[in-house]
């Protein structure tokens, strides 16, 4: 490439920073991703301290540095991931994980979204096609019937994005909403039947995923890996780690 010229994520090379600034804003834009993400890096997630700057027990600072671990594994390999490969890691219990998707687990503050970017991010290194979608905006869109336009866009993206993060679940916007559960259902078949991947960030504990999804969804975290990050973590279920959320 010619000296002065910078190649894009989308493979646009470019000359002037400024314009570059520009193109880069609005691919960010078109992905979804919040403008206060767009700088997280791997490096920012501290292993030895929390959100607040205090420090860490050896156990949790252990436990991070796996989600760390995973997160770089995984953004080393996201060519062959999003090819349709998987990667491994031992579990707590020492056998190997296999998956394709990520579920980050753990309470505000604790670096779940961070790790998320940092994935989508690589991924549009080699112009794939992702999507940020906060958890609150996939339950308006699925919450009602009359919401057309939000559940075609909601279909668009679990069928044709190459990888998506839903970021954020949390127990407040289901009690008892059959509607969303049904087409999350048919959302998280669909994509599990394409073998794309999803990396999925939540505050939720197995009994409340047990009470909130339905087997498709459940099954997706099964088979994931699933890690919690420390952060004010205060139950023994948040203890649970690489794919631990077993039937009953």
């Amino acid at each position: 490439m010619s000296r002065g010229y910078e190649l894009l994520p989308s493979g646009i090379a470019i000359e002037n920073e400024s314009i570059a600034e520009e193109q880069i804003k609005e691919l960010f834009t078109r992905i979804n991703l919040p403008r206060q993400f767009w700088d997280y890096e791997l490096e920012h997630f501290d292993l030895r301290n929390d959100s607040q700057s205090k420090s860490l027990s050896a156990k949790d600072r252990k436990q991070k540095a796996l989600a760390y671990e995973l997160t770089k594994k995984y953004t080393d390999n996201i060519e062959e991931v999003l090819a349709g490969g998987v990667i491994s890691m031992p579990s707590s219990k020492g056998n190997e994980v296999e998956s394709n998707s990520i579920v980050f687990r753990g309470l505000e503050g604790s670096g779940k979204t961070l790790l998320s970017a940092v994935i989508l991010k690589s991924a549009l290194e080699f112009s794939h096609s992702v999507y940020y979608l906060p958890w609150p905006v996939l339950y308006d869109s699925l919450s009602s019937f009359n919401n057309v336009e939000s559940i075609q866009m909601a279909e668009y993206i679990f069928n044709y994005c190459d990888l998506i993060v839903i970021d954020g679940a949390t127990e407040y916007a289901y009690m008892d909403n059959n509607y969303f559960k049904m087409k999350l259902e048919v959302l998280f078949s669909k994509r599990l039947s394409k073998n794309k991947p999803i990396i999925w960030t939540m505050n939720l504990t197995k009994e409340a995923m047990k009470e909130m999804f339905g087997p498709s969804v459940l099954s997706f975290i099964k088979n994931s890996f699933l890690i919690t990050l420390p952060q004010g973590a205060g139950t023994d279920d948040f203890g649970r780690e690489l794919g631990e959320v077993e039937d009953e």
